[in-house]
């Protein structure tokens, strides 16, 4: 067995390297006996090759025994992964011990898994430091999580997905007939899609095992999914209500719908790389692109940010595949069928029906009362986490979390007083839940320090909680482990991570918009953001929920994405200053812009907030905690977007302009 080996002796343990040849050709037979022995009694795959091989453990006599036995390949380990049980045939130590999986690249397509225990990766930073290496290797985090949980959380989230995608078919069929019945095929293909390149078929980014969040993120990308679908049906509509043939509304229609949807989905996939790049792998492409950003905070590899960052980047660049090309392939298909030729089909209204006239809101009008409510609304947030306070979770303050199952009531002060002396800390919070689905009621206990938490500690905590409660059947669902100093690095890159999002959004807006004053408006959009991740770290707040890696995923979505919204506006803009010159004031030109683009705005918006809703109300049923802590703030922040890109960014812009105007003046 492996031993400690002091840190001063650097390259090898004479004892062992330096014995007589007898004597190490003992030890390696010793050991080969007991490696075969324990494989044959603790794993099903070897058990079986050997039977079906004929030979025992007792069959190794000398080290030229070992041919006797069966050999195995990359090709039978990726075939017995997950087969039997999550961790798959050769798995040989109790599935409740395994607290990190490692995978490959995934080249072949299947990457293989490893399975490591506590001992495994704390025999394994031993190993290092005792060896040539110029520094030392610490535990800083690891996590387990049984396998009934994640099979429970996988056939939630997989309803959740099946559900929005119905809700948000009959929606776009009834708003824009058969343009939005189409957008529905497309979007069906943009899923399986997705889910072909998360599941390692097409390798094109580093590979990752999908997480909850990263489904998340699928899901969350068949609401925004639709977001180019509805601007082209909307310029299709107000085409052909302007009196175009059908042929020529769909080519116009097209044509000008082609631009915003371009320039709103590229700050979402900044967004994406910017996760993708602070949380990704420290060999991945997009970390060594932006290790110039995040070279100070050494790697920090976050796997749920990283996977919901991937599946969000390629939920959006495949938008452009079938949100543009595969939809307006299908769209001019059937508008080359006699049979589907009438353009009511496509929006229009009824011959001899005269549209009605909209009516017309005085946005701009109303900038004062707009600025002056989001001024109060933050306040308010920042007098609600004065009072409340703001929790930090152990990911970004060090610690760990055990979460527990349990039957009938207990007494928390008896349940407290038990796992503080299993746990030696007065520390600990103690929050309970309920999963509807499974019948189960969850504790979280969270411990606050530096030390970690063992699995057997873990265990002394279930005895006596067991010995306390006997009626309660305490059992351990997951445990997560985080250093301090990992938590405070995790946390400065992650504000990091904002700002350079911020930066690069306000760049590609001033860039994009320079002939109407892009940085003038970028900047107004950046202020009128504030609002909107005001709003998300308000509900974290009220939810008592404390601030983890999704809340900074939250937050760099809504980046993204309520930009998107203030971009699609911003577009409009542009365009019309072209085509009415100078014959309307700025005031007006930005109202008849911001009417034009609010029936888009709030369409794709309640796509998006009807897939995170019922990601809320299955994760609730499911007892998915992170989940929901994730998906409803989220949700509060894009309710919020649409306010901010309606009300808020461009009732900024224009002030700015005024008071420009009048000091020239």
């Amino acid at each position: 067995m492996a031993k400690d080996i002091p840190v001063s002796q650097k390259y090898y343990d004479p004892e062992t390297e330096c014995m007589p040849r007898p004597e190490l050709e003992a030890l390696q037979l010793q050991r080969l006996k007991d490696m075969v022995a324990y494989a044959y009694d603790n794993t099903v795959y070897y058990k079986r090759a050997f039977d079906e091989a004929g030979v025992t453990p007792d069959d190794i006599r000398t080290l030229d025994d070992i041919a006797k036995f069966p050999f195995i390949d990359k090709k039978t380990e990726r075939e017995t992964q997950h087969v039997g049980s999550f961790f798959g045939e050769m798995c040989s130590v109790p599935e409740e011990e395994v607290i990190f999986m490692a995978t490959s690249s995934g080249s072949t397509g299947v990457p293989t898994v490893s399975p490591f225990t506590q001992e495994d990766v704390v025999k394994m930073a031993r190993q290092i430091n005792s060896g040539s290496l110029p520094f030392a290797l610490t535990v800083d985090s690891y996590s387990t999580i049984s396998p009934s949980l994640g099979e429970n959380s996988l056939s939630a989230m997989v309803l959740a997905g099946v559900i929005a995608f119905a809700l948000i078919m009959v929606l776009m069929t009834a708003l824009y007939r058969l343009p939005g019945f189409l957008a529905c095929i497309a979007l069906a293909g943009q899923v399986a899609a997705t889910l072909a390149f998360v599941s390692g078929y097409f390798p094109v980014f580093e590979s990752f095992t999908l997480t909850l969040p990263g489904i998340a993120g699928i899901i969350l990308a068949i609401g925004m999914g639709v977001d180019a679908n509805v601007i082209t049906a909307e310029r299709i509509k107000e085409e052909l209500r302007s009196g175009k043939s059908l042929d020529g509304a769909l080519k116009s229609g097209f044509a000008r719908g082609l631009t915003p949807i371009i320039d709103g989905n590229v700050t979402i996939v900044i967004v994406a790389i910017v996760l993708m790049g602070a949380f990704g792998p420290s060999d991945g492409f997009f970390a060594k692109a932006l290790h110039f950003v995040f070279f100070a905070f050494g790697p920090s590899t976050a796997g749920t940010i990283y996977a919901f960052g991937y599946t969000l980047l390629t939920g959006v660049l495949l938008n452009f595949v079938f949100g543009i090309f595969a939809t307006r392939t299908m769209i001019r298909g059937a508008a080359s069928i006699k049979a589907l030729r009438d353009p009511r089909l496509y929006g229009a209204d009824a011959p001899g029906k005269t549209p009605a006239e909209k009516k017309q809101v005085n946005f701009v009008g109303l900038r004062k009362r707009f600025l002056t409510f989001s001024a109060c609304l933050m306040a308010a947030i920042v007098l609600c986490a004065v009072v409340l306070g703001v929790h930090l979770d152990t990911e970004f303050t060090g610690g760990a979390m055990i979460t527990l199952s349990y039957e009938n009531s207990f007494e928390m002060s008896v349940v407290q007083k038990a796992a503080s002396e299993a746990l030696g800390s007065n520390g600990l919070t103690l929050q309970t839940g309920e999963n509807v689905a499974t019948g189960e009621q969850t504790l979280k206990i969270s411990m606050p320090g530096t030390e970690t938490v063992t699995t057997d500690e873990v265990q002394t905590l279930l005895d006596s909680l067991n010995e306390s409660c006997p009626d309660n059947s305490f059992a351990q669902l997951s445990l997560s482990n985080v250093s301090a100093a990992m938590g405070t690095k995790f946390l400065q890159k992650s504000l990091v991570a904002v700002v350079f999002a911020l930066v690069l959004i306000l760049a590609y807006i001033a860039y994009r918009f320079k002939n109407i004053g892009g940085l003038t408006g970028g900047m107004m959009a950046v202020l009128a953001l504030l609002n909107d991740l005001m709003v998300v770290f308000g509900t974290f707040v009220l939810l008592r929920a404390p601030l983890d890696g999704n809340f900074i995923a939250a937050m760099l979505t809504i980046l993204g994405y309520s930009i998107n919204d203030t971009v699609v506006v911003y577009d409009r803009i542009r365009e019309n200053r072209g085509l009415l010159g100078k014959k309307a004031s700025f005031e007006e030109l930005v109202n008849h812009s911001v009417n034009q683009s609010a029936r888009r705005t709030i369409i794709t918006t309640v796509t998006t907030v009807m897939a995170l809703g019922v990601m809320c109300i299955v994760s609730k049923l499911y007892g998915l905690d992170s989940i929901f802590t994730f998906a409803f703030p989220l949700m509060m922040g894009m309710l919020s977007g649409v306010y901010t890109s309606l009300c808020v960014s461009t009732s900024a812009w224009v002030a700015w302009s005024e008071r420009k105007n009048a000091k020239k003046n």
